[in-house]
């Protein structure tokens, strides 16, 4: 599977993207979302995804100076990242009743 970090960058947004390449000073990344809170009508807390730079040309490249943090990404996002942008493979959780045997 391709490396999908999830990265809050300084200005506090937070996107979530497949890694091409790093250096000492820059991240090369593609297909970026932007995380997008809201507030369901039940109280609780859900995530959306919006494009992250929609009219750029190719990959996008972030100076690490931009960067607050980063992180690996949770399976759940991740599979959901993945049937959008990748192979569309989701991968069944240890305590996923729909996929246990």
């Amino acid at each position: 599977m391709a490396d999908v970090k999830l990265f809050k960058l300084a200005s506090s947004e937070e996107i979530l993207a497949t890694v091409v390449s790093k250096d000492d000073n820059t991240v090369k990344i593609k297909d970026a979302v932007l995380l997008v809170y809201r507030q369901a009508k039940e109280g609780a807390m859900s995530v959306g995804f919006a494009p992250y730079m929609p009219y750029a040309d190719g990959d996008v490249i972030i100076n690490n100076t931009a960067i607050a943090s980063s992180a690996d990404v949770k399976q759940d996002l991740a599979n959901e990242y993945n049937r959008i942008f990748g192979s569309g493979i989701v991968l069944a959780q240890a305590n996923d009743l729909a996929f246990k045997a």
